[in-house]
């Protein structure tokens, strides 16, 4: 090994992982990056369907997301990035209605005209509030001042509890407002749809350019890999357990696993980290992805508003141009569940049949159900642990996951390349 050279092992080939193993072999360390499936890219990673490559979750890009356009940029991807003006609304009482401006907010039952005034308001309170101030207010009880009844009832209510299940009266006004803002920067006030960017192809194209320049740095990927336990003694990580063998832990070891999951692997380790990280609430995701024979509607996005556990219906063919129909509909389970995928496959096909007719189960041409349980974390009003986290629970274990996105959203691209840089930037 050369003087000053490192070897540093990553847990995880998602992009993080994939930018983090770049700029350190870059630099001329010797990195090693484990990872449990078959092939790179974590939440960015591809199935097979319909005899082509897809992606496994659905993935788009702001205008504001200057760093993921960026990395697009230097990867040589500048001329396949694709900009969509693409349209949103919503699914209530088994049917899909527009709800991309205020005009379309007025046409439906859903939001009566008053509620432009309260509309209005909200909007100018985001433009003008100190978002800092949000970090302990409850997204509902916030929304309860600015927002009518009717609003909060019909649309927040029902949106936050698809996506947060029993913490929908916890989570923090400040993640909702960063949200929405983040949004509105795709939109225009009066504008019907929003704009939004996809890679041509799939985002897994992207990490898959990444793993390939790592490769050729010299950086080795050990693939169907699995930690199955840290070994830890007087505040550093020994080695690193898997059913394949051990690994030694080297000079650094890098996590990007979830927090929980990643203090499950700690032995023989139990500190205020541990214990903070055990208890970090996590929801799960179950995706249904389904290959059709026709498109469902105009929509891009349908966030759904009744009774069926699907969160949206998301159309991600809105971005393809060979006639390909593909949709997605997420849900967030809490506690953390990895069962129930046929099931899943028949509930997706019911609830649709009923808000699109006359789609039917002869209508699905191919379908997979991808399932993780890590999906989104949850960020609570109140809730110190975001302030607590950090990036170095032991001497030379380092660790990053969603959960220090707060208050900005889960997992997304853009957030995957600031944690890399945070953690590259300790390493020296």
């Amino acid at each position: 090994m050369n003087a000053g050279q490192k070897q540093v092992a990553i847990l995880g080939a998602g992009l993080t992982g994939l930018l983090v193993a770049e700029a350190l072999s870059r630099r001329g360390d010797a990195v090693v990056v484990l990872e449990r499936e078959a092939q790179p890219g974590g939440f960015c990673r591809s199935v097979n369907i319909g005899g082509r490559r897809v992606e496994r979750y659905y993935h788009h890009v702001f205008p504001n997301e200057t760093p993921v356009v960026e990395l697009l940029n230097r990867l040589d991807f500048a001329s396949d990035l694709k900009w969509f003006r693409v349209r949103q609304g919503v699914i209530q009482n088994n049917t899909a209605k527009a709800y991309d401006n205020p005009w379309s907010y007025l046409r439906q039952a859903l939001s009566p005209p008053t509620d432009l005034f309260f509309d209005l308001r909200f909007a100018a309170r985001i433009g003008a509030v100190d978002l800092a101030e949000l970090d302990r207010l409850p997204a509902l009880a916030w929304l309860r001042r600015w927002q009518s009844r009717t609003k909060v009832e019909r649309f927040w209510l029902p949106l936050l509890i698809k996506k947060f299940g029993p913490f929908a009266e916890r989570i923090s006004a400040r993640w909702l407002a960063e949200r929405v803002t983040t949004r509105q920067s795709s939109k225009g006030w009066m504008q019907r749809g929003e704009t939004l960017g996809h890679l041509a192809g799939g985002f897994f194209r992207l990490t898959d350019r990444l793993a390939e320049r790592c490769a050729k740095q010299g950086v080795t990927f050990q693939f169907g890999v699995e930690v199955q336990k840290i070994e830890v003694r007087d505040g550093r990580v020994l080695a690193l357990d898997t059913a394949q063998g051990k690994l030694p832990a080297g000079d650094a070891v890098v996590s990007t696993l979830a927090s929980p999951a990643l203090a499950g692997l700690l032995e023989n380790h139990d500190d205020e980290w541990v214990r903070i990280a055990r208890a970090t609430p996590y929801m799960s995701c179950r995706c249904v992805t389904l290959l059709l024979s026709r498109s469902l509607s105009p929509f891009y996005w349908l966030s759904n508003l009744d009774a069926a556990d699907f969160a949206a219906v998301i159309e991600q063919s809105k971005f393809f141009d060979d006639g390909t129909h593909l949709i997605y509909l997420p849900q967030y389970i809490f506690p953390t569940s990895i069962e129930q995928k046929e099931s899943a496959k028949k509930n997706a096909v019911e609830w649709l049949s009923k808000v699109f007719p006359p789609f039917n189960a002869d209508s699905v041409s191919e379908d997979i159900v991808s399932i993780d349980a890590f999906s989104q974390p949850v960020f609570l009003a109140g809730d110190d642990r975001q302030k607590w986290q950090t990036l170095r629970p032991l001497a030379n274990l380092l660790a990053t996951d969603a959960y220090l996105d707060y208050p900005h959203q889960r997992r997304t691209m853009n957030a995957a390349i600031r944690r890399a840089a945070a953690v590259v930037e300790l390493l020296g």
